[in-house]
């Protein structure tokens, strides 16, 4: 068939070329303003068209704005048609398997004014890609039809690019607070960029006055203590580790999400501001896992009982939820694909677990129950796909992990116990180093594999240098102290070392080694 591209006007002409499209049509996929249900239903000749078209067996899908002033058309459309919601459509389009039409303009109960018809494949392809990515982004018509029928504000998901209006947007959301608030913040700037906005004081209002419960998780020093202490006594309050992302949930209801580093905004991410149900209890569950996790810290310190008893209660506490958590995250990726705010999800929910694993480990390694699950495995994948997971989490451009294998190496070790050490060294060359290059390199000598992980970062204080290896000991603001411990247990259960020095330059070097096949 011959390809064709015309453009139609009037409204006489335009309704017999969709007359025409929809009696060739076995598949008729339309994404129209809200305007087109009553295009659709009320112009008589295109109402007829479409059941025509049913009754021949046609399947049509219907994209369209859901709105009160649309509902009930919509419901008869739902009846020979797929309709689905989706935010903010203009104009209209519609595609079959050999053609594609389109107006920029839909006017209520009347015909379409004017129109570009085109069966060229190229055009129709293209459209057809198009219209699947919005289909697939919509919501069914039966839960919009609720949210009308009850009143409900509409569920919705944005991702915000703007950072003045995110910003604007997280004031808005501190000041609608009714009855609770969940804050995390990722930095001590974070804290003391609330705090200079005027956020915490707020906060501290809402606590004061409407009795609201305010829950606060920021890395803190002093100076913050102090001023909590004096300002804001009512706010619930814990001392967290610097992370990646803000949080602020407002009545369980809405919640926004920023993924950052500290002082660049260049750096920032997603920025993510939703209603929707599934996602505001998915970042609830992560804040309430953390809240848990640092309120026992906090209970357990402060009535001084032994770390070792807190390790035992807060591990099991917190790890029955993170498998229904990922559990839930696939569930939205089959919902709504691969996208950023989710992979945000996976990326903390994982670091989540490797820090209560960790912190498991710890009581196994003190009760002398470590346990090693010995196999021969190929060293050098395992490094790869470590060093490819590190670059992975690294937001500023100007860090790379590079890995430089040194010939096929093969051990007879417990590769997830080996796995956890390299994961912790270059956790550890990630967190020191804000720009330059951290190297993974190997090399057998003597009988034994040795693996090395060098950054340009800090280096290690000459305070902490002799005492790098005990527990609980770190340089870090954000670090727990296990990591370093639990990695030479591992290493001593394989008969092999690990240790660490300062580089000539910057940085500094940790090497572990273990026996050879």
């Amino acid at each position: 068939m011959r390809e064709t591209t015309f453009v139609v006007s009037g409204g006489e002409e335009t309704t017999k070329t969709i007359l025409g499209f929809l009696s060739d049509a076995r598949t008729i996929d339309v994404v129209a303003s809200s305007e087109a249900p009553s295009v659709a239903m009320k112009v008589e000749q295109i109402s007829m068209g479409l059941v025509n078209a049913v009754s021949k067996g046609a399947k049509i899908r219907f994209l369209t704005e859901i709105t009160p002033d649309n509902v009930e058309v919509a419901k008869e459309l739902a009846k020979i048609a797929e309709v689905r919601h989706l935010d903010n459509i203009k104009g209209g389009s519609a595609i079959s398997e050999n053609a594609f039409m389109s107006t920029t303009l839909l006017v209520k109960e009347k015909p379409v004014p004017q129109l570009i018809y085109s069966s060229a494949k190229e055009i129709v392809e293209q459209q057809r890609y198009t219209f699947e990515m919005l289909w697939a982004m919509s919501r069914p018509a039966q839960q919009r039809f609720s949210e009308i029928h009850d009143g409900r504000e509409r569920e919705f998901m944005e991702l915000i690019t703007d950072h003045a209006e995110a910003s604007k947007t997280f004031a808005e959301l501190v000041r609608s607070a009714e009855k609770k608030v969940s804050l995390l913040l990722p930095h001590r700037t974070s804290f003391a960029k609330s705090r200079a906005a005027g956020v915490i004081e707020a906060l501290a209002d809402k606590a004061r006055i409407k009795h609201a419960e305010v829950r606060i998780i920021s890395p803190l020093g002093d100076e913050d203590r102090e001023y909590l202490a004096s300002v804001a006594p009512k706010l619930k309050v814990v001392s967290g580790q610097e992370s990646s992302m803000s949080l602020l949930i407002v009545d369980d209801k809405k919640c926004i999400v920023v993924e950052e580093s500290e002082g660049d905004e260049q750096a920032r991410g997603f920025i993510l501001y939703t209603n929707s149900p599934p996602a505001v209890r998915s970042f609830r569950t992560l804040f309430d896992i953390q809240w848990r996790e640092l309120a026992l810290i906090d209970s357990l310190l402060s009535t001084g009982r032994q770390r070792d008893e807190f390790i035992s209660v807060a591990a099991h506490e917190l790890r029955n939820p993170i498998t229904p958590i990922m559990l839930f995250v696939d569930g939205l990726r089959e919902e709504m694909g691969e996208r950023p705010e989710i992979a945000g999800i996976v990326r903390n929910t994982r670091r989540l677990q490797r820090l209560i694993q960790d912190i498991l480990d710890v009581a196994k390694v003190d009760n002398k129950n470590l346990i090693l699950r010995k196999a021969e495995f190929d060293m050098n994948a395992l490094l790869k796909e470590a060093c490819a997971d590190a670059q992975n989490q690294v937001r500023s451009k100007n860090v790379r992990v590079v890995f430089e294998p040194a010939g096929k190496l093969v051990v007879n070790a417990d590769e997830a116990r080996v796995s956890q050490v390299v994961y912790n060294l270059l956790d550890n060359a990630l967190k020191f180093t804000q720009k330059g290059t951290i190297k993974v390199a190997t090399k057998k000598s003597g009988g034994e594999v040795e693996v090395s992980v060098r950054d340009e970062g800090t280096g290690i204080s000459p305070k902490v240098m002799p005492r790098l290896f005990e527990k609980f000991v770190t340089a870090s603001d954000s670090g727990t102290g296990i990591g370093l411990y639990l990695s030479k247990a591992i290493m001593e259960a394989h008969d092999g070392r690990i240790w660490a020095e300062n580089n000539k330059s910057k940085g500094a070097t940790f090497y572990f080694s273990i026996p050879a096949t």
